[in-house]
C-alpha cells in the first residue's frame, strides 16, 4: 500500500523539474547588438537594468540600449514578449497594444521598465502626447527615474503644431508645476523646450533662456539632453545680450559628452566674435574656432571652425590669412553644404575687394 504522501511528493518533484527546465532556458537580452542568451533579469535600479549572463557575471544596461528583451517567466510575460518582438520587427502599433496589456498586469520594477518601452514605441509612432505621459511616469518612477528619462526624450516629433504637441506641452507644464526633483526638472524642462521649439511657439525663446541656465546633474548628462541644450543655446545666443551666456557655455564645455564639445566651442566663438570690440577681443574669439578646426580636424564641424576663424581674421584686416582658412574649409570632403556655400561667398567677396583696391 502506497503512503498518502507519495503522490504529492512525486508531483512536486515533477513541477520542480518543469520550473527548473524553464528557468534553465533563461531570459534573452540583446544590448546594443550583443546577444545574451540564458541570462536572468535581476532588477532595475536607478534606470539601469541589472542582469546576470550565462557566465554568472552581473551586467548593467540603460533601458534605451536594449534592443530586445524576452522574459522566460511564464504566461504573465506573454504580452510583454510579443510586444518586444513587434517592436524589434518595426511594428510599433502592435507593440503598444501588448505593452499596455502587460503594464496592467505588472508590478515592482517591471512597471517602470514597460513604461520605458512604451515611450520608445509611442515615439516611433509619433504619438507625442502619449509618449510624454509615459516619459513623465518613467522619470518619476522608483526604479527608472531621471537617469532613464534623460535617455528617452522623444526624437520623432511633428514638424509643426498639432493637438498632440499642445497636449504634451500642457502635461510637461503641469509636471514642472509640481516642484519636481532637480533631475526630474531637467527632463521635463528640456523636453518642454524641445516641443515648443518644434512648434515654433512664441514661448520658445523664454524657455530656451531658462534651459541654458540650468545646471545638469551628472546622472542626466546624456547625449539627448545635450542635443536639446545645443539647440537652446543656439536660439538664446542670437539675442543682443548673448555675451551674458559665456558662463553657461563654459559650463557646458566642461561637462558635456565629447560628441557635443565642438558645438559648444563654436557657439562660444560666435558669441565672443559678435560682442568683440577690440583687437584682443577678436583674437580671443578666434580661439574656440581654431580649437575645433585643429584638434577636431576629422569632424565635419571643423569646417565651421575654419569659417569662424576666417571671419575673425577678416575683422583683423588679415585678408590673406582669412583666404587661406577659407581654402582649407572648402577643401574639406565632409563639410556641410551650407558652410561650404558661405565660405565660397566670403572668399569671393575678399577677392572682389582686393581687386577693387588694386
Amino acid at each position: 500500500m502506497k503512503r498518502p504522501w507519495t503522490i504529492p511528493v512525486r508531483l512536486a518533484l515533477m513541477l520542480a523539474c518543469m520550473v527548473t527546465g524553464a528557468y534553465a532556458r533563461g531570459d534573452q537580452i540583446v544590448v546594443s547588438g550583443e546577444n545574451f542568451k540564458r541570462a536572468e533579469v535581476v532588477s532595475l535600479t536607478n534606470g539601469l537594468l541589472q542582469f546576470r549572463g550565462s557566465d554568472g557575471a552581473v551586467r548593467s544596461a540603460h533601458l534605451v540600449d536594449i534592443d530586445l528583451l524576452i522574459v522566460n517567466r511564464g504566461g504573465l510575460f506573454d504580452d510583454f514578449n510579443e510586444a518586444e518582438r513587434f517592436l524589434d520587427a518595426g511594428d510599433a502599433r502592435k507593440a503598444v497594444i501588448r505593452y499596455k496589456r502587460a503594464l496592467r498586469m505588472s508590478s515592482d520594477f517591471w512597471s517602470d521598465l514597460i513604461s520605458a518601452r512604451l515611450v520608445i514605441a509611442y515615439d516611433r509612432r509619433m504619438e507625442i502626447d502619449k509618449a510624454v505621459q509615459q516619459l513623465i511616469r518613467v522619470t518619476r518612477g522608483k526604479w527608472a527615474g531621471p537617469v532613464a528619462g534623460a535617455r528617452l526624450i522623444p526624437t520623432h516629433l511633428p514638424k509643426k503644431r498639432n493637438a498632440a504637441l499642445a497636449r504634451a506641452v500642457r502635461e510637461l507644464t503641469g509636471a514642472l508645476a509640481s516642484h519636481p526633483q532637480r533631475g526630474q526638472e531637467i527632463v521635463f524642462a528640456f523636453t518642454r523646450y524641445e516641443l515648443l521649439r518644434r512648434m515654433g511657439d512664441k514661448l520658445s525663446p523664454s524657455a530656451a533662456a531658462r534651459v541654458v541656465r540650468k545646471r545638469i546633474p551628472k546622472g542626466v548628462r546624456t547625449d539627448r539632453v545635450y542635443d536639446v541644450l545645443v539647440s537652446a543655446m543656439r536660439g538664446a545666443s542670437a539675442g543682443d545680450d548673448s555675451s551674458r551666456m559665456i558662463g553657461d557655455i563654459d559650463r557646458a564645455i566642461e561637462e558635456c559628452p565629447a560628441k557635443h564639445l565642438p558645438d559648444f566651442l563654436l557657439i562660444k566663438g560666435e558669441v565672443l566674435l559678435r560682442s568683440a570690440d577690440t583687437r584682443d577681443d577678436i583674437i580671443r574669439a578666434s580661439w574656440p574656432f581654431l580649437r575645433v578646426a585643429i584638434h577636431m580636424a576629422d569632424d565635419p564641424r571643423a569646417a565651421r571652425g575654419l569659417l569662424g576663424a576666417a571671419k575673425a581674421l577678416e575683422r583683423l584686416a588679415d585678408s590673406a590669412g582669412a583666404r587661406k582658412l577659407l581654402d582649407e574649409c572648402i577643401a574639406l570632403p565632409n563639410a556641410n553644404t551650407d558652410v561650404l556655400a558661405e565660405a565660397r561667398r566670403m572668399r569671393d567677396g575678399l577677392s572682389g575687394r582686393e581687386q577693387s583696391n588694386d
